[in-house]
């Protein structure tokens, strides 16, 4: 049996995977603008950040849950999930705080 044949995974992962290539599609506009502009408007940047980052937090917390103690010890060498899951945290601190995200997306409201 995969553990692929657990509904629940399969559905968490479908989600995830469905909010990558959203995330995705949002940077890929965001370059471009970029490209033609040389700047971006701040509230997109903040919506990039708190979106790609939060969602990188949230694949990493299920991951770590789905290899348990595995992922800890670093028994899964390919995939460094708790490296990974550090970075994701101090990613989440360093250019601005969720909170200071959400408050320059509020501000354009």
């Amino acid at each position: 049996m995969s553990v692929l044949d657990h509904q629940y995974i399969r559905y968490r992962l479908a989600e995830f995977y469905s909010d990558i290539r959203i995330a995705d599609s949002f940077m890929k506009k965001l370059c471009l603008i970029y490209s033609d502009r040389k700047q971006l408007p701040i509230r997109d940047v903040a919506i990039a950040k708190h979106k790609t980052t939060g969602e990188l937090i949230s694949l990493c917390a299920f991951l770590v849950k789905l290899y348990g103690a595995r992922s800890i010890t670093n028994e899964v060498q390919t995939h460094n999930i708790m490296k990974i899951l550090n970075d994701a945290l101090a990613q989440s601190i360093a250019g601005g705080t969720e909170e200071v995200m959400k408050k320059i997306i509020a501000e354009g409201f």
